[in-house]
């Protein structure tokens, strides 16, 4: 058989210049289909920086869940749970300052201020009603 000819010294680089020619293509249709590239900050729901997620505490007792609770099944398997606090917003007079003021409480902190007045139980609590004011 006739000896087969030896490709040119250059065909190799030439094969790998053609597959970056690709990549290259496919990236300028990538960047076309996606448009101009966008600030994370351009969006209307993150303009605002200053949001911050208020704990489910409540404001006057301080009682959070509880996380250390178990369920028990029929066939005694315990699984965690978690036992949340019963919070409600409630707005009440405040007469010594002469303002609403909107508290997250507890149901026992709504008692609490039901028996004692709000004045008495937020000094009582060590709660200033001034960060609450509306």
């Amino acid at each position: 058989p006739a000896p087969r000819a030896s490709p040119p010294p250059h065909a190799a680089s030439m094969r790998f210049t053609g597959s970056i020619l690709v990549f290259l293509a496919m990236l300028a249709c990538a960047a076309a289909f996606m448009g101009p590239p966008r600030s994370p900050m351009s969006r209307p729901a993150m303009a605002r920086t200053n949001l911050v997620m208020a704990e489910r505490k409540c404001e006057l007792l301080g009682k959070r869940a509880n996380r250390a609770a178990r369920a028990v099944s029929f066939s005694h398997t315990r699984t965690k749970k978690v036992q949340a606090v019963n919070l409600q917003t409630k707005k009440y007079w405040w007469e010594e300052g002469n303002k609403f003021v909107r508290l997250r409480l507890s149901t026992k902190g709504m008692k609490t201020v039901n028996k004692y007045g709000l004045d008495k139980a937020a000094r009582k609590f060590g709660l200033k009603l001034d960060n609450f004011a509306i």
